[in-house]
């Protein structure tokens, strides 16, 4: 009987579900069989690219998302996430290249223009991150992501009270939710000086599984608090969850 063509993306799927739930070892299972089952198909590849970046697995991220971008120029996720992946490698120039290449096809690109904020911001170019976020449509401008990037922004220029003013109760929930986010709202606590709060959200960074720790060593919005007593102990926790995850293989080439 020939295999259900529908079954790689249900593997996929749970892998990005068991993602999101912080569980890395289970999403790697998912994910591995998915590509096994269907080197091609987008939705393995793709969530292979996001995982591998979250655990700080850069070589294998970097080359599923050349691989992707190779084989499909238009598939702007791809493109993204390797936008993600090279500015935490300090790559803001070519990380910026990528993500003009989106807003080429998709100027509105909500997730590409607060990335490219991003950038700027770590290449330290604040009023070129200024104009990408006032770049956004009006129905954009609440949204949560869009609301971290300017509450960085914001601590970055030195308005305390208007970046804390973003972290209220319902920026805090969403925060506790995504895998990415908890390292944000720490970015924006270490900038505010706000040190024990930042640690706090940096501790459940590593509790949901994130393993970028040679970004977090040198990540410019936490350099307040790289001299705290708990930095270091976090990012040995999370050197040490990296290890014992089983680590994602290479994607075979389509």
């Amino acid at each position: 009987m020939k295999e259900d063509p529908e079954i790689p993306r249900v593997h996929a799927l749970l892998g990005a579900v068991h993602f999101f739930q912080g569980r890395t070892d289970l999403a790697n299972q998912e994910l591995d069989q998915a590509v096994r089952m269907a080197p091609n198909d987008l939705a393995g590849r793709i969530w292979r690219l996001i995982q591998g970046r979250f655990l700080g697995n850069t070589e294998v991220a970097a080359g599923v998302g050349r691989r992707l971008i190779e084989s499909e120029p238009l598939f702007w996720p791809a493109r993204f996430h390797m936008a993600e992946l090279l500015r935490e490698q300090g790559k803001t120039v070519e990380a910026v290249r990528e993500l003009e290449k989106v807003l080429e096809q998709d100027p509105q690109n909500i997730s590409v223009l607060r990335c490219l904020a991003r950038t700027h911001m770590d290449a330290g170019e604040l009023s070129q991150a200024r104009q990408v976020l006032e770049r956004m449509r009006p129905e954009d401008e609440e949204n949560f992501r869009v609301r971290m990037v300017r509450a960085q922004l914001r601590a970055l220029e030195g308005n305390r009270t208007q970046a804390l003013k973003e972290m209220d109760e319902p920026m805090l929930k969403y925060a506790d939710l995504l895998p990415f986010a908890p390292l944000d709202a720490a970015e924006v606590y270490a900038l505010v000086g706000e040190k024990e709060k930042a640690i706090e959200w940096l501790d459940r960074s590593m509790r949901k599984g994130d393993g970028r720790v040679d970004w977090i060593r040198r990540d410019p919005l936490l350099a307040s608090i790289r001299e705290h007593p708990r930095f270091q102990q976090i990012l040995s926790s999370m050197e040490f969850r990296r290890q014992q995850s089983a680590a994602p293989q290479a994607v075979p080439h389509p």
